[in-house]
């Protein structure tokens, strides 16, 4: 029960006229696995920041097991946090009752446990409990939830019936509440990328053979190039751009989607609908959300230019811009109380594991285009961004000075494709053999190492490898030049 139809993937209102997109098929398959296999992992998580498929995923879970794809139909339960009260949010007895009819909202947690495993032994029936719109939870009644939810897990393991299993999967824009590891089982994390250039490529196929159109294979895959680097893959605007195509029949004109209209046209709305909503900026809610959007709004504005973020960026443009000051100061906020905001935006990558923050890289590319929408306002962004990062890289020792590295040259790769692109690699040269100078060795790496962390970083540096791509084998020379000793030693 619960299903919410068959849309595409981050626009359930999509309808049946646009096709389906297949590059979700390996995320499912491996959710299905293993939670259908007997061992297999029964809890799960699924993170994504808005309008990447997180809904239409759940429904086609839903579906599958529904139709036992095992062999034996599961009896599946799917909530929406989205459309409950705040009380039942917050109560976890309420909210189990949603998840699992056998509880009495009155009782106590301990009694719900107790009933869930009885209801689902009785049946002798797998039951799936998928919780959709789970960043709506704070962190204790996530924990409250996952403690009862571990009670039944492990009576059902007791019970002694081999059909009697319990999946849970939940999914939402934020994995913090859910990263704990105790109590077991852990939630198994199931990250959702955007879509890769030969799903829209199938997806553009399909249109046109929906409208009579024929293009030669070439063709199809230029379209598809421009399409990708337009939407950034993000399910929810690949969706408006295929709408734009089929109902002003512009096949002839996706050529021109890197133009300023075009983007004023399609993404602009997007951004500032869905990706800058106050859902998005501060999904839990609160007082005061259109100040705030203003404010975290003008932060964004000048932090998308970085793929590292700290505390002290932030506090570099508290300092040197003058709107976001005001903005900030006028909300009576201070730079610690803007930083903890921006953190729970669900805008950020996760899972992340490194110490400092990350926009989605996606979002982040879109965003900077919105932000800075002529090609001399984006290069002049990485051209001050460059010089902050290489400010910054003043005090960091070991891997963080690598980093830095690695972000001052991407930035003034950047900068160099959209003004001096003819520049581009005497001008990275020499700045790849300035740079290595200021790699600062620690207790953890001596030079020799941080040279080779810098260089293996740049070889799995994708976004670099695509700025760097327009000057063939640039990358191996930047590469060859920061893993060379300088003065010929590592004394």
């Amino acid at each position: 029960m619960g299903s919410r139809g068959n849309a595409a993937p981050g626009d359930p209102a999509s309808g049946p006229a646009l096709t389906a997109f297949r590059n979700r098929e390996q995320e499912l398959q491996q959710l299905l696995h293993g939670v259908t296999t007997l061992g297999g992992h029964c809890f799960w998580l699924v993170v994504a920041p808005p309008q990447l498929g997180k809904s239409w995923l759940l429904d086609q879970v839903s579906a599958e097991l529904t139709q036992g794809r095992d062999g034996r139909p599961w009896r599946v339960r799917l909530v929406d946090l989205r459309v409950l009260p705040s009380d039942v949010r917050s109560d976890t007895t309420k909210l189990l009752a949603h998840m699992f009819p056998a509880v009495d909202p009155q009782s106590a947690p301990p009694t719900g446990a107790r009933e869930i495993t009885k209801m689902i032994s009785g049946d002798k029936q797998p039951y799936a409990c998928l919780l959709d719109g789970a960043d709506l939870l704070d962190r204790g009644a996530a924990d409250a939830l996952r403690k009862q939810l571990s009670q039944v897990h492990q009576r059902l393991q007791a019970s002694g019936h081999p059909a009697a299993r319990l999946a849970v999967v939940v999914a939402g824009r934020r994995n913090e509440e859910w990263l704990p590891v105790s109590p077991a089982p852990r939630l198994n994390q199931l990250p959702l990328t955007r879509f890769g250039a030969e799903v829209i490529s199938q997806a553009l196929r399909d249109l046109a053979a929906q409208m009579d159109r024929s293009f030669s294979p070439r063709e199809m895959e230029v379209h598809a190039e421009f399409v990708h680097r337009f939407t950034e893959g993000l399910p929810a605007l690949v969706v408006e751009c295929l709408q734009w195509v089929r109902r002003e029949d512009s096949w002839a004109d996706i050529a021109d989607l890197d133009s300023t209209t075009s983007f004023d046209r399609i993404a602009r709305p997007y951004v500032e609908n869905r990706l800058l909503s106050t859902e998005s900026l501060m999904p839990e809610g609160g007082r005061d959300l259109g100040d705030i959007r203003d404010v975290l709004s003008h932060a964004l504005r000048v932090l998308t230019p970085y793929r590292v973020l700290t505390q002290s960026h932030l506090a570099h443009y508290w300092a040197a811009d003058a709107a976001l000051h005001q903005a900030v100061s006028a909300g009576g906020w201070s730079p610690p109380d803007l930083w903890e905001a921006l953190n729970r935006t669900a805008l950020l990558a996760r899972p992340h594991d490194e110490p400092w923050t990350a926009i989605h890289p996606p979002i982040r590319r879109l965003l900077f285009r919105h932000f800075h929408p002529a090609a001399a306002d984006r290069a002049a962004a990485h051209r001050e961004a460059a010089t902050y990062v290489e400010q910054w890289m003043e005090s960091p020792r070991g891997k963080e000075s690598g980093v830095g590295v690695v972000e001052r040259l991407w930035h003034e790769a950047s900068a160099l494709v959209l003004e001096r692109p003819a520049e581009l690699t005497a001008v990275l040269s020499a700045t790849a053999d300035r740079m290595r100078e200021r790699l600062r060795p620690s207790s953890f790496y001596v030079a020799g190492e941080l040279r080779d962390y810098v260089a293996t970083r740049i070889s799995r540096d994708e976004e670099l490898q695509e700025v760097l791509g327009v000057e063939s084998g640039l990358a191996n020379r930047l590469i060859a030049i920061i893993s060379s000793p300088a003065g010929g030693s590592d004394a």
